[in-house]
């Protein structure tokens, strides 16, 4: 979206005028009133409103550091559902995104669009949850104990819980899940690759800083046929 025409392109050209009064065009003016470098929502795609999107919007500036616009990177939120559907069936476990106002923007049961609060077992917990970079909860819940783990992903402004009945083995995924899901690769914008640019940068500062040898190892896993 641009600043000075006022519209919103694609690579099929223009899509549309950019309105404050269009709620679909919110996220645009908070980005230009923001000094965050970027924001993730997610949205009805305006290339093809059947599609619901998980945008990362970043802000675009001239050599002035003005602002001239916003670039968004999407992904379709099905993708999104999948691999939490995938985590689940793995593990056993609810996996909830969840933004810091509470809202539940995506979870492969039928929790997404409530607010954490509503979610069962959770109204007690909730504060504690979203205010805490990281918290493990044990209570009990229904006939049995329900194991709640949370950390905070400051990438992308968002919570993610894991609820798990009767097994505390759940906290282990966390690193897994809060590792995979804020990373935007370059090339395909999925939310499930490494960053390898900014982590293998950081490394070799590190290893020249302490005078150390570093090896490598990367590892590219495609389970297709």
């Amino acid at each position: 979206m641009s600043d000075r025409t006022g519209r919103s392109y694609h690579l099929d050209g223009v899509i549309k005028p950019v309105s404050p009064s269009d709620p679909n065009d919110r996220w645009f003016y908070r980005a230009q009133a923001s000094a965050d470098p970027f924001e993730v929502n997610i949205d009805r795609d305006t290339a093809d409103p059947n599609r619901v999107t998980a945008f990362t919007n970043f802000r675009v500036l001239d050599k002035a550091g003005g602002f001239i616009g916003s670039i968004g990177l999407g992904m379709d939120v099905r993708e999104l559902a999948r691999e939490l559907n995938r985590y689940q069936a793995r593990y056993g476990a609810r996996v909830l995104l969840v933004t810091h106002a509470g809202q539940v923007v995506l979870s492969p049961g039928a929790d997404s669009g409530v607010t954490l609060k509503e979610v069962s077992g959770l109204a007690p917990h909730a504060s504690r949850i979203l205010n805490q970079p990281a918290t493990s909860l044990q209570f009990p819940h229904g006939e049995g104990e329900l194991f709640v783990n949370s950390r905070q992903i400051p990438e992308l402004g968002w919570v993610i819980v894991v609820l798990q009945q009767n097994d505390p083995s759940t906290a282990a995924l966390l690193p897994i899940l809060a590792q995979n899901l804020p990373i935007t690769d370059k090339l395909t914008g999925l939310l499930n690759r490494t960053d390898i640019d900014t982590l293998f940068a950081r490394l070799v500062k590190d290893a020249l800083r302490r005078q150390e040898r570093l090896a490598v190892i990367l590892f590219d896993i495609d389970f297709s046929s």
